[in-house]
């Protein structure tokens, strides 16, 4: 478990415009305390979400700005908005709600235009707290900027018109 993390998804969404994009932390029995981050207590805290959108049909990629988050829990002093302001010492954090599944929701300044679908390629960063990088995380990106995430799972996702871009474990 390394003192800081970074962990880069890349993945295709076929919508045509990108309202919010979901990033949720699944707990699993591997993980100490069973996560969803990697530190002693179960815990991470991701200081820093970057979102980067390329055409499928060609042209070059931009950095999206992302103007608000929402999360199911966030921990007193560490809020999700922490993970979207360019400053390393803040970021989100769920202790002491360790052993759950969690998600946070992003929500771009302006919808990503995604005429032919978009290649996105989303970097997580955990910097602020030694040995609090994530375990599990699953993407998705959704078409409307007021889309749900109560409960969490794929079932969830289909109802609130989010595709999967792409789910991986570290």
């Amino acid at each position: 478990n390394p003192d800081s993390d970074t962990v880069v998804i890349r993945g295709v969404t076929r919508l045509s415009k990108v309202g919010a994009i979901r990033l949720e932390a699944l707990r699993h029995a591997s993980l100490p305390m069973s996560g969803p981050g990697r530190a002693p207590n179960g815990n991470f805290a991701l200081t820093d979400v970057r979102v980067v959108a390329e055409p499928l049909a060609g042209g070059s990629g931009a950095e999206v700005k992302l103007a608000s988050a929402r999360a199911t829990f966030e921990q007193i002093g560490l809020s999700v908005s922490g993970a979207i302001d360019s400053d390393r010492n803040t970021g989100w954090a769920v202790d002491p709600k360790t052993g759950q599944d969690h998600a946070a929701v992003f929500v771009p300044a302006q919808p990503i235009a995604c005429e032919g679908g978009c290649r996105l390629g989303v970097t997580l960063k955990f910097e602020n707290n030694k040995g609090h990088g994530i375990g599990r995380v699953q993407l998705s990106a959704g078409g409307r900027a007021d889309a749900a995430f109560d409960g969490l799972g794929r079932a969830d996702l289909a109802e609130n018109g989010l595709e999967a871009a792409r789910s991986g474990s570290r």
